[in-house]
């Protein structure tokens, strides 16, 4: 994490890419330091993905003097220049994420992400296994009104009330799986997320089909258009 201190041209950086910072074997102590380095690159925009969210609500919202104390003390160290009240959560660099594969996992994980606090949410739909909606609202036998909640608008459906404003995803992403024992995508689970996002104002990034060959081999196209969308970054 030391180098990007050194890098000042501002970028877009995947914290832990290749692994996952909320694993339960990985100590607090150690993303104290992390939180410490990305508070300190406030110039950069840093993206943290899990396939845990617990644990990220859970260190997230830890108010303990000892957990808000080692993350500040990280930052002051590497540089007393930071401002305490940047320090306080949450951080508008850090963006937090979820991988999902399926409406299971959709509805197990995105819920629990919405609860967290971040300055953006996203989800990394890949690879994708099978269909996905955003808005999980019924009307179930001899209701009168809807439930449910849209997770691209923030808009939650009651029995007696629509709230609006709540929590909302600002990113999705999405992409088939790569290697040798890829499954397939279905070309309308992609078509059906990027229109969502279309009819609720959220970037969609489309990042490859997938197959045995990878991204280089099946591209990235989806019906002849490359979607790169990201979030706005706040000046």
């Amino acid at each position: 994490m030391k180098q990007v201190l050194r890098w000042q041209k501002p970028r877009r950086i995947f914290v832990g890419s290749m692994t996952d910072l909320f694993y339960n074997a990985v100590p607090d102590e150690f993303l104290d330091t992390i939180f410490g380095y990305m508070a300190v690159a406030k110039q950069h925009t840093f993206l943290l993905l899990t396939k845990r969210p617990e644990r990220m609500l859970a260190y997230l919202i830890d108010s303990s003097i000892a957990r808000c104390d080692g993350r500040g003390e990280t930052a002051r160290r590497i540089d007393p220049r930071v401002p305490l009240e940047y320090l306080s959560w949450p951080l508008p660099n850090i963006w937090l994420g979820v991988t999902v594969e399926d409406q299971q996992r959709a509805d197990e994980r995105i819920p629990i992400l919405l609860e967290t606090p971040a300055a953006k949410r996203f989800v990394s739909i890949e690879p994708m296994l099978g269909p996905v909606m955003m808005r999980r609202i019924s009307k179930p036998a001899g209701e009168r009104y809807p439930w449910g909640y849209d997770y691209l608008t923030g808009v939650e459906y009651g029995p007696y009330h629509c709230n609006r404003g709540m929590p909302r995803l600002d990113w999705v992403i999405v992409g088939g799986e790569s290697g040798p024992n890829a499954r397939p995508m279905h070309p309308d689970w992609a078509r059906s997320l990027r229109d969502q996002c279309q009819e609720a104002g959220t970037p969609f990034f489309f990042k490859q089909w997938g197959g045995r060959f990878g991204k280089r081999a099946a591209g990235r196209l989806l019906d002849g258009v490359e979607y790169n969308a990201f979030p706005e970054v706040p000046a």
